[in-house]
This record gives C-alpha cells, sequence and structure tokens, in this order.
C-alpha cells in the first residue's frame, strides 16, 4: 500500500514538472506510449507465487503552442508570439493571431496606413491618413514650412494681438528737500481705441518719473488635444515699451535722439510661457534723468507679440514617452504715445512793444455802453504747438476799501468762463456777445491758450448802464447858485451889476450810480493767481486796459460828471422869456466854478438887468442834465426913517419883550433883515448880536402904507414893528446901565443903512429880575398824615433847573428835590394834627428864589393822646412777633447771612406821592452841578425823561427781600448779580439783579432810575423780552437794583459757540427758531415804540428752555458816539450806516440792520462779523457795498433776509412785522390764542 501511495507521487511530480516549463498561449493533448512492467501473475494467501512480464500503456499530456501563436525563439517554451500572416506593418505588432497593434503612426488592420503623431504634429489641424499623412491646420494657423514637424506651427497674418489699453503718466515728483516725497504734478497720455499715438503737448519743464500702463490680449479657439499633444498654450507671448526722447536738431532736419532704450514688461510672458487671459504690462522708471527743452519729444512705444508652444508626446506600448516641445510663431502689434514740449506762450503782434498791428488781441465795440456788450479777438498764434483754445469770462468789479476798483474774487467770475477752440474758426477771428444783468463796472479776461497749455490773459474794463441818468443834488451845500450875489439874499441877488458874475455848482450835478458804484475811480491791476501766478496780467503791460474809454486808470470825474458846460443870458423882464439856449455853450471841463467877466457877451448890465446861467452836465455815457439859476442886480441900500423904542410892549406871545418901529423901505429887491447889535457904552463891547424878522403881506393895496419890490414881488409893511426881548438885556454886565443899540437893515443884495439909538434903565425891563420865586402856592388836599400843594412858576428869563419843597419837622428841615416842570406834589408820612410850615422855591442854576411859605395843620385822627401811646405799644408788639417769623422763615431759608452781612442799616422813609404814583424818595441835599448847564444831555433827553418820572409802588421791590449771591457779569456801569427774591414767605425765586458798580456819580445813579422807570412804564411783557420784576429804592449801600428774569443758559453768543462740535437736526432746527423768536420780540418792540440800538447775540439770553430773552435795550445817554467813559461807544459790526456817528436817530430799519448781523452770528454758530476785517475798516467797506457772505447754516430764505436787512436805503429794509409773517409763513408756525405764543405745527 505504502508502495502504491510512492509511486503515485512519483507520476504526479513529473507532470508538473512537463506542465511548468510551457506558458502563454498554451494548448495540449493526451498521447498513449507502453512499457513493460513485471506484475505478479499468480497470488494466494501465501503471497505472490508466480511473476511475468507484461505491456502496458502509458498515458501522457503533451503540451504545444494553440494555433496562431508561437515562441519567441526555438528554445523558448512561451507561447506568447502571435502570428499574423501576411506580417504587420510600419513597426506594427502582432497581439493576436492576424491581429496587430499599430503605432501612433499608422492605423489599419496590418498598420499599413499613416496617421500623425509627434513626428507628424498636424496641431490645431485635421489629419488626413494614407500611405502619407495630409495636415489640414485649424484657421489661423499655417505650417511655417514642408517639415512633417513644422505643421500648423506658425499663426496667420490675421491673428494679432489686440490691444486693450495704452497710457503714460509723466510725473515730477519732489525729493531731497527734507520733506516727505510727494508727486507735484503730473501728465497723462492715452492712446487707447486710437489709431493713431496720443501725442499730449505740455509746458512743464521737470519730469523725473515715467509710468506705462498698457493691456493686451490675444485667444485663439479652444482645440481638443490629440493624443501625441502632452499640453499646449497660445496667447501673449512677448511685450516690451521702448522710450525715446528726441530733441530738435542743432543743424539740419535730422532730430536729436537723447535716449533710446528698451524695457520688458512686467510681469514677464514668453513663447513658453504665454498667457491666454488679458496681459497688463505696468513699467514704471522712477529715475528719468534727461533734461527736458523747447521742443522735446518723448515718445513711448508700447509692442506686445502673440505665440505659444506645443508639448509632444509618444504613445508607445509600455505608455507615454516626452519628445519635447516646439513654439508657435506669432507676430508683433504696437502703439505709441507722445509727450511733447512747448515753453513759448502764444503770439499776437500787437502785444510787443513799439509792435504796429490792425487786429486787437481783445477788444470791445464800445467799453462804455447802454447795449449788449460785443468781444472780438482775432489772430493769434503759437509757433511749435499750435493755438488750442480760447476762453473769456466776466467779473464785476467791486470796491475796496481804498475805493478802487477790483475783482473781489478773482477766482469766480459771475459768468464763464466760456471756451472757444481754435477749429471753430478756419478765419481765425472771433466774437462773442454778453448781456449783464445789472449795470456796473465789468472786467473781461479772455485766455489765449496754446495745446501745450501755454497761456496769455488779456483784460478789458467795460461799464455797462442802461439806467442811470445825471440827477440834482439840492442839498444846502450842493447848490447852482451865483456865488458872487449876496448869501443872505438867497444868492439871487448882486449889489453892482458891474461886478464879475461867479457861478458856482460844487456837487450839484451827481450820477449817483457812478458816484456811489466808484464807477469811474481807478482799477487795480488783476492779482496773479494759480499755480506759479501762471495767470497773470501785468498792469503796465498792453495785457491790460490802456485803450478805450473805460480804462484801467480812473476817468477824472465831479460826482460821475466827466464834463461841464455853460451858457448865459441877459433879459430885463426878470428871466421870465428865457428858455434853454442851443447853442453859445463853453466847455468848461470838470471846473465847479466860473466868472463871467463885466463887459463879455452880456454887454453893460443894469438895476434892471436879470442874467440866466444854464449848466450842462454830462456823464461818461453821454447823459446831461441841465440847470440854471438868476440873478438880479440892486446897488441901492433901503430907505430907513429913524426908530423909536418901546419899553414893555408885548408882542408875539413873547412874555418878556419891547418893540422898535421904524418905517423902512427897498423897492428894488426887498428888505431881508434886520441885524441887531447891542453894545455897552462905556467900553463898546457888544453884548448882544440878533437878528429880527420882518414881516411880509400877502399883497398892497395902498402905496402910502406899503409896498411890493419890482423884481419878485414881495410886499411889506412900510411900517415895521420889530421886537425885542428883554431877556436879551438880562447880562450881569448891563445893570443899571446904558446901551447903544444899532440897527442895520439890510436889503436882498447885501446892501444896509445903519440906525442907532440907545436904551437906559435896563433894570425897568421886565423879566430881567432873577430867581422869581413860585406864584399861587395853595393847599389842595389835606389830611390826617398828608398835604398836596399846586402851584404857578413865574416866567422869567432865567432857565429854571429844578425845584425844591422844604418842611420843618421836629425842629428839623426835611429838603424834597423835584423835577423842574413840577406843578404839585404830595407830603405823606405826616404826623396827625400837627402843624407844618412848608416853602416852595425854584432854583436857577446856583440861585434859588425866595422861600415862599405855606403853613398848613394837618387833621386830627380823633384818638387821645393815651390812646394813641396803646396803639403804638401795640403795634410794636405785633411787629416784633412778626420779625421773629420773619427771621425764622429766612433762616430755614438760608437767606438770613445774605441780610445779616450787609454794610448798611435801613431805615424808613418819608414817601413823596406825586401826579405819576408814590414811591419812597431818599431825602438828599443835592446841589444842582448835575442839571444845571450839562453838556451831556439835552433838555429831551430820555435819560431827563425817564429818569426824573415819579417811582410807583407795584414794583417796589424791599430791600430785605434781595440776598445778591454771586457776579455772573460786568457791564460798563453795572453789575449783575444772581440773586434770590423771596416774593413771600414761602416763594423765594432766583432772579438776575442789575446793581451800580460806583455810586458817586450821580449821572450813573439817573442813568440807572431811568432804566428803572422804563422798564416798569414802558416795555411791558412778552414771551422773548427780558422781564422786569421789580426795583429796590431803598438801598443805601447798593443804590437802586433793578431785579429782572433770570436766564440761566447766559448770552446767545456763548452758546453758539459752544455747540459748534456737536451739531445736529435738533441744533439746525433750534438756531432757525432762535431767528424767529428774536423777530418776534423785536415786533414787539417797534409796536411799543421801543427802539433797541444794540441788539446783537450777546444781549440775547438764553432760559433753561432755551427761549429767546432780548435785553440790553433802553434809555441811552446823548451822546452815543462818545469814546469817553460817559458815553456809550458804537458797535460797528451791527451798526447800520447812517447811524455810525450817532444812535440818536435809530429807528426800526437800523435796528433791521442789526437784526440781519445778528441772525448771520446765529446761523455762523457764534461766528464773529467783518472777522477779517478791522474795525476801523469796517464803516468805509460797508458804505462801500461790501456785505458778508452766507454763513455755513442759513437756508436761502435766511440769507435772503440778511441781505435785505443789509439794504444801503432804511427805506428798503423790512419791518419787524413783515420778517415775522415771512418766517411764520415760510416755516409753517401759526399763533396759540390771542397770547402771543406760537408753537410748531407738525
Amino acid at each position: 500500500m505504502k508502495t502504491g501511495y510512492i509511486f503515485q507521487l512519483l507520476i504526479l511530480a513529473g507532470l508538473l514538472d512537463l506542465s511548468i516549463q510551457w506558458t502563454g498561449r498554451v494548448c495540449s493533448r493526451t498521447i498513449c506510449r507502453y512499457r513493460r512492467v513485471r506484475r505478479c501473475a499468480y497470488r494466494t494467501w501465501m503471497g505472490c507465487c508466480y511473476y511475468r512480464w507484461y505491456w502496458v500503456p502509458d498515458y501522457q499530456t503533451v503540451y504545444f503552442c494553440c494555433p496562431g501563436w508561437t515562441t519567441s525563439s526555438s528554445q523558448s517554451q512561451n507561447c506568447n508570439q502571435a502570428i499574423c500572416n501576411p506580417p504587420c506593418q510600419n513597426g506594427g505588432t502582432c497581439v493576436r493571431p492576424n491581429v496587430c497593434r499599430c503605432n501612433d503612426g499608422a492605423i489599419g488592420s496590418r498598420c499599413n496606413t499613416l496617421v500623425c503623431n509627434y513626428q507628424r504634429p498636424c496641431f490645431p489641424g485635421m489629419c488626413t491618413p494614407g500611405t502619407s499623412v495630409n495636415c489640414d491646420c485649424s484657421s489661423g494657423f499655417t505650417s511655417p514650412s514642408t517639415q512633417p514637424r513644422d505643421y500648423c506651427r506658425q499663426l496667420e497674418s490675421t491673428q494679432k494681438p489686440e490691444i486693450y489699453e495704452i497710457g503714460a503718466r509723466l510725473s515730477f515728483w519732489q525729493r531731497g528737500t527734507g520733506m516727505p516725497t510727494m508727486e507735484k504734478y503730473s501728465l497723462y497720455a492715452d492712446s487707447t481705441m486710437s489709431n493713431t499715438a496720443d501725442s499730449l503737448w505740455t509746458n512743464r519743464e521737470r519730469f523725473n518719473w515715467v509710468n506705462v500702463t498698457a493691456s493686451a490680449n490675444y485667444m485663439t479657439d479652444n482645440h481638443t488635444q490629440p493624443f501625441f499633444i502632452k499640453r499646449y498654450g497660445i496667447g501673449i507671448a512677448r511685450a516690451e515699451v521702448d522710450i525715446k526722447h528726441q530733441k530738435l536738431p542743432l543743424k539740419g532736419s535730422n532730430p536729436v535722439v537723447s535716449l533710446d532704450m528698451t524695457l520688458p514688461c512686467t510681469p514677464t510672458v514668453s513663447y513658453l510661457k504665454p498667457t491666454a487671459d488679458t496681459y497688463y504690462c505696468d513699467i514704471t522708471k522712477p529715475d528719468y534723468d534727461r533734461s527736458l527743452e523747447n521742443g522735446d519729444t518723448l515718445t513711448l512705444t508700447f509692442k506686445t507679440w502673440n505665440g505659444g508652444y506645443r508639448e509632444l508626446q509618444e504613445l508607445t506600448s509600455s505608455g507615454l514617452i516626452d519628445r519635447g516641445s516646439q513654439t508657435y510663431n506669432g507676430h508683433m502689434v504696437y502703439q505709441s504715445m507722445q509727450f511733447r514740449f512747448d515753453f513759448k506762450k502764444p503770439n499776437h503782434s500787437c502785444l510787443s512793444q513799439g509792435s504796429s498791428c490792425s487786429d486787437e488781441p481783445f477788444s470791445m465795440t464800445q467799453d462804455v455802453t447802454k447795449d449788449p456788450i460785443s468781444l472780438r479777438w482775432s489772430n493769434w498764434d503759437d509757433i511749435l504747438s499750435g493755438m488750442y483754445r480760447y476762453a473769456w469770462e466776466v467779473f464785476k468789479l467791486q470796491v475796496d476799501g481804498n475805493q478802487v476798483l477790483k475783482e473781489d474774487e478773482p477766482l469766480k467770475p459771475i459768468y464763464g468762463p466760456i471756451e472757444v477752440n481754435q477749429s471753430s474758426s478756419a478765419s481765425n477771428s472771433f466774437q462773442a456777445t454778453y448781456t449783464p444783468t445789472d449795470p456796473g463796472v465789468y472786467s473781461f479776461i479772455l485766455e489765449a491758450s496754446d495745446k501745450a497749455n501755454n497761456s496769455v490773459f488779456v483784460r478789458r474794463i467795460a461799464i455797462y448802464d442802461p439806467v442811470s441818468s445825471v440827477t440834482l443834488d439840492t442839498g444846502a451845500d450842493n447848490r447852482l447858485y451865483i456865488s458872487s450875489a449876496d448869501p443872505n439874499g438867497g444868492y439871487n441877488w448882486q449889489d453892482d451889476p458891474s461886478r464879475d458874475i461867479k457861478v458856482t455848482w460844487t456837487n450839484h450835478f451827481a450820477n449817483l450810480m457812478h458816484e456811489q458804484g466808484k464807477w469811474l475811480n481807478q482799477v487795480l491791476a488783476y492779482p496773479p493767481e494759480l499755480e506759479d501766478f501762471l495767470k497773470n496780467i501785468p498792469r503796465e503791460s498792453k495785457q491790460d486796459d490802456h485803450e478805450g474809454q473805460r480804462t484801467v486808470d480812473a476817468i477824472p470825474n465831479r460826482r460821475g460828471v466827466v464834463k461841464f458846460e455853460i451858457a448865459y443870458a441877459k433879459d430885463s423882464n426878470a428871466g421870465v422869456n428865457q428858455t434853454e439856449p442851443t447853442t453859445g455853450w463853453t466847455d468848461v471841463g470838470l471846473n465847479e466854478r466860473y466868472t463871467i467877466p463885466p463887459g463879455s457877451r452880456l454887454g453893460t448890465l443894469t438895476n434892471k438887468d436879470t442874467v440866466t446861467v444854464w449848466v450842462r452836465a454830462t456823464d461818461v455815457l453821454g447823459n446831461n442834465r441841465v440847470d440854471s439859476t438868476k440873478v438880479h442886480f440892486d446897488n441901492t441900500p433901503p430907505e430907513v426913517e429913524e426908530p423909536v423904542f418901546k419899553r414893555n410892549v408885548q408882542t408875539n406871545g413873547v412874555p418878556f419883550s419891547s418893540t422898535v418901529e421904524v418905517n423902512v423901505r427897498d423897492m428894488q429887491s426887498g428888505m431881508k433883515r434886520v441885524e441887531l447889535i447891542v453894545k455897552k457904552i462905556s467900553s463898546n463891547l457888544v453884548i448882544v448880536n440878533e437878528t429880527l424878522p420882518l414881516r411880509t403881506i400877502a399883497s398892497c393895496n395902498s402905496f402910502t402904507t406899503c409896498y411890493c419890490t419890482t423884481v419878485n414881488p414881495v410886499c411889506f409893511n412900510k411900517t415895521q414893528i420889530l421886537p425885542i426881548s428883554n431877556c436879551w438885556l438880562k447880562h450881569p454886565m448891563l445893570e443899571g446901565k446904558t446901551v447903544t443899540m444899532d440897527m442895520n437893515f439890510v436889503n436882498m443884495a447885501g446892501l444896509h443903512t445903519t440906525k442907532s439909538f440907545t436904551v437906559n434903565q435896563l433894570n425897568t425891563l421886565n423879566g430881567t429880575l432873577d430867581s422869581l420865586a413860585p406864584v399861587n402856592v395853595t393847599i389842595a388836599k389835606k389830611e390826617t398824615n398828608l398835604v398836596t400843594l399846586v402851584w404857578k412858576h413865574a416866567l422869567s428869563c432865567y432857565n429854571r433847573t429844578e425845584m425844591w419843597i422844604n418842611y420843618e419837622v421836629n425842629g428839623r428841615t426835611e429838603m424834597t428835590l423835584l423835577h423842574k416842570t413840577a406843578t404839585t406834589h404830595t407830603l405823606v408820612g405826616l404826623q396827625p394834627d400837627t402843624a407844618y410850615k412848608i416853602v416852595v422855591i425854584s432854583q436857577y442854576g446856583e440861585f434859588k428864589s425866595m422861600a415862599v411859605p405855606v403853613t398848613v395843620t394837618t387833621e386830627s385822627d380823633g384818638l387821645s393822646g393815651g390812646a394813641v401811646a396803646g396803639i403804638v405799644i401795640g403795634v410794636l408788639l405785633l411787629l416784633i412777633v412778626i420779625l421773629v417769623i420773619v427771621g425764622l422763615v429766612l433762616f430755614k431759608l438760608g437767606l438770613i447771612a445774605g441780610i445779616l452781612g450787609r454794610d448798611k442799616k435801613y431805615r424808613e422813609r418819608p414817601h413823596v406821592e406825586s401826579t405819576t404814583g408814590t414811591t419812597a424818595a431818599k431825602q438828599r441835599n443835592r446841589t444842582s452841578r448835575w442839571a444845571y448847564d450839562n453838556t451831556t444831555y439835552t433838555k429831551d433827553d430820555d435819560i431827563y425823561i425817564y429818569g426824573s418820572m415819579d417811582l410807583g409802588e407795584p414794583w417796589y421791590v424791599p430791600p430785605e427781600d434781595i440776598s445778591l449771591t454771586e457776579v455772573i457779569a460786568t457791564g460798563k456801569f453795572a453789575k449783575i448779580y444772581k440773586a434770590k427774591w423771596m416774593e413771600s414767605p414761602k416763594n423765594v425765586r432766583e432772579v438776575a439783579a442789575k446793581v451800580l458798580k460806583v455810586r458817586e456819580s450821580e449821572d450813573d445813579i439817573l442813568f440807572m432810575l431811568a432804566k428803572i422807570n422804563f422798564a416798569a412804564t414802558q416795555v411791558g411783557d412778552h414771551r422773548n423780552v427780558l422781564g422786569f420784576l421789580g426795583a429796590v429804592m431803598e438801598n443805601d449801600a447798593l443804590g437802586p437794583v433793578m431785579v429782572l428774569e433770570y436766564c440761566e443758559t447766559g448770552q446767545l453768543d456763548k452758546w453758539l459757540t459752544n455747540q459748534r462740535s456737536k451739531i445736529n437736526e435738533e441744533t439746525l432746527d433750534r438756531i432757525q427758531n432762535f431767528a424767529l423768536e428774536i423777530a418776534r420780540a423785536m415786533e414787539y418792540l417797534t409796536s411799543k415804540g421801543i427802539v433797541h440800538r444794540k441788539l446783537a447775540a450777546r444781549n440775547c439770553l438764553l432760559t433753561f428752555l432755551l427761549d429767546i430773552k432780548v435785553s440790553g435795550f433802553g434809555p441811552s445817554k446823548v451822546d452815543e458816539s462818545s469814546q469817553d467813559n460817559k458815553g456809550d461807544r458804537i458797535p460797528i459790526k451791527w451798526t447800520a450806516p447812517e447811524c455810525l456817528r450817532s444812535l440818536k436817530d435809530a429807528n426800526e430799519k437800523s435796528d433791521a440792520w442789526s437784526y440781519g448781523v445778528t441772525i448771520w452770528e446765529v446761523f455762523s454758530m457764534g461766528g464773529d462779523p467783518y472777522e477779517n476785517i478791522r474795525g476801523r475798516d469796517i464803516p468805509t467797506k460797508v458804505k462801500s457795498g461790501y456785505r458778508m457772505s452766507r454763513p455755513e447754516y442759513a437756508e436761502d430764505i435766511h440769507f435772503k433776509l440778511m441781505q435785505d436787512c443789509w439794504s444801503e436805503s432804511p427805506a428798503k429794509r423790512p419791518t419787524f412785522k413783515k420778517v415775522v409773517n415771512k418766517l411764520e409763513t415760510t416755516f409753517g408756525l401759526r399763533r396759540d390764542g390771542d397770547d402771543g405764543n406760537y408753537y410748531y405745527q407738525r
């Protein structure tokens, strides 16, 4: 058994060995072979009994290559070689029986057809197979040669790159100055979308930095790659910039090349690294160091090529094998830019000094005209770059502080610049027309520019005025008159017809528009403007206006008149039939005086002749005005009889007068006046020099009692009764003296006749006695504690300055000062059933009248002495209890310290009652120095009007109720305190208290009293006017104290300044409301007949709710222009022009001007008016027409309102009622009820 297993293993090993040797496509079959084997022929249980040899079959598997396959060699048992019949061609491989696998260059069942491959790379293109290859390149490609390797490697001529953009920048960078490097200026040329090079002319001489930016693109179709193309790329394959700098030739015509260089573009591209996307080139040369001269040319050329590459590969049985790269040949395109340099300005033959020419560089048909202004220019020329354009602009000239004309804003024309291209006129001649909107003096500036921006500026001046005329100034000092005639006769009569006749008309004629606008004054040189003063018009050159009628020089004139002419003629009929002559005029230039000599064209003149003189004034536009005057002649003095003096004859309502009766007659010119000269006989000293009036009558019917003059008939009574005021003779030097009265009777021609007489016993003349006492002093009323007196003033030649009432009580005299006009007075606080001796005294300067005593006993109250004593004790106890309670209240409120800290004690004073109310008047023995002959005030001054009033009790504030806490402002004559006012024990209110700084001045005390009375009686209540609450009158330490409404936020101007950094929508709404509230306050004050005079933002206060309270108005001292400590200074920046000398004549229209300045402050958020103008220059500039510009936050309506308020003519300024209505209408506001308050309509 074991032997059998071993045998089987041996057979299996042998078979395994045979199968391992054959591989590939192996086939097998079974064969039978025989072999002899000895076997047991007979077997028993004992074993094999007999053996014999047998032939037995031996089956074996034989291996061989299957059909169509063979081994690769005779020794090989690998059946991996296929058999193709016929065999494969062109290097093909038999991969299966009769199946060929071709290489990448052939196809077919036996690889007998050739195709493209890396050796025949037809790409991009279509390859046609066959016994030989046919390559058809794609559109845009061709083969540079017939060699198979060059198939489709050339781009056709139509396949060029496209330059998308090309620009160049030429700059000057400031370097090496110690300052940060910076670009000062640059030029940019651009040839994008252009078939020609962009040529840019410049007049800049310094450049040191060049930059070129460009972009290009080339993109072909997306081609499908065959197997023999590994990858490919086609696009922009090369880019560079050429820089070429050429200069004008020194000789010949060939330019000199200063620089010729090429810079490759960045980022870098190549044929092996092209970009199929848009290519951007950026080249900078930061160190361009070539000098630039006139005529240089800098050419920058951008060049770019297309092209690419293809990488080849071979497909083999073992895979793809790289076979190298090839490039595509493309084409170049380019675009250039030029910078050309021209440093020479355009030229006109007429601008050269001493040159003769026919065409003006810039001119007008008429430079003084009523018609539209016609401009023309021609024949400008530029040699190098050529003329490019013209631009003209218009300025309206304004007057500066030196009264000369100038372009107020040289870079802001009112019209233009209007550009005209050179190409618009083939004849090189141009015209334009301009019609100004308003009359005035205009400057026209023409800019003539070449292509390099070299410019020449030419200025011409013109007056446009279709509206003005010559007018007559009929002011007293500006008349047309015969100055050789007698001035007192109205310059109508001359005493001697043989003398020169002198005519004067100084300032009589005027073209007001020309005069006030200074239209004929000198024009300042145009200030050089722009960088390096490129806009320059030298005043002495021909570029400025030195030709025509209106040049830069002043036109000689008198108030806008450029010529005067005179004509004259005589007439024997008083000149009634004379008419204006048409001939015989004499040109007298600008003289405003003319002398007609005797014996001229007039011939011999007599008393019967009248000479009429005509003067004709002509302005620069040819407008004229004629005025005339006449002169008559009278060489005979008046006929006068001896005068008669009559004492104490009252006439014409004069209280103290005498008369002089005299017969006087002058038939020719008539009587003009009588001059009275009173002289002291002993010294011949002139005491009186007065002019007495002569009375005329309407007509004369009887020559025996009256007469009429022969020329311009005026009728007089023959007998004149002339009033003589006795008060003229009250001079202290004349007491008991005799005087001489010389009376000169003067006619209209100035001739006079003198009559003299003496007057003695001057003390018998009524009214010459001084210090007349009051008369008819009577008791009008008496009660237990008061007495009312009335009296009349005695007439006197002396000026009464004040009144006094004195009375004795308990052995001492109480004196009370009254106003000089007082005629009644009430003494209060008197004791019942007591006799008083009262005297009334008139004071005349330093002298007092005799006392007029009146004795009166007050009424009894019906109580006994004990009862009175009991009542007094009871009242005292009650007062003690009240004082204790008040003290506790004051202590709780913290006010007791203020009261205890006062320096002075208060005591009750007698009360004085007058016709205007009741007041507590301090009895003080004041002298009269502050009221008598005090030139600080006039008799009708409002300080006296209100300061002398008696004070009423409704607003009287006891001094103990006011406690000053801190100073919040200090003014010129007063301080403003924050104070506490105890209106009642339960109501303590914060108020403002106005207190005198110094009390020594009686003027200041009177001034404060005036302000108190004015506020109490004239102002009233308004929501936007600072409220007057009352006044303390009994304060020895402080004097009168005004108690005013307290405004917590303070002055408006300071609030505005503080808000500048936090402006928002709410702030803008608020300041618009400020403008309205100020206008409402002013409307109210105007309705009360109050003129503010000093309206400004600083005089507008704000409550904690930001409500406006206008303050700072009221009585003021007379001499508003005074610069000393006794007069108020005029706030120049806020004051209307007509009030710059004095505020006495201020009115609503001058307040309107101040309102305009105030709201300018508001809308500039507290800006300083006229900030850059010296104070002393403001009046001149304002009167010359200067006005402030629009503030930053003003709406159109507000700026228009400012302009209206700043009208030169007060009549054209708006009333405050109109201002309020306009603002309310614009912003949608309405009144609420009848209280005058306003609210927003939301």
